[in-house]
């Protein structure tokens, strides 16, 4: 099983914005893959 993540742009309100994406990946003994879920947040920033 192989956890990874990755950031791509969105579309969300007319603009593109950065969401990460987080996503599980199982592989067998055959050598195939599955996809076993996957999870995306918008990536929110802000003045401090």
């Amino acid at each position: 099983m192989v956890a990874d993540s990755l950031t791509t742009k969105v579309r969300e309100g007319g603009r593109a914005i950065n969401a990460d994406v987080l996503v599980v990946i199982r592989f067998n003994a055959g050598g195939n893959w599955n996809v076993l879920g996957g999870k995306g947040e918008r990536e929110e920033t802000g003045a401090v």
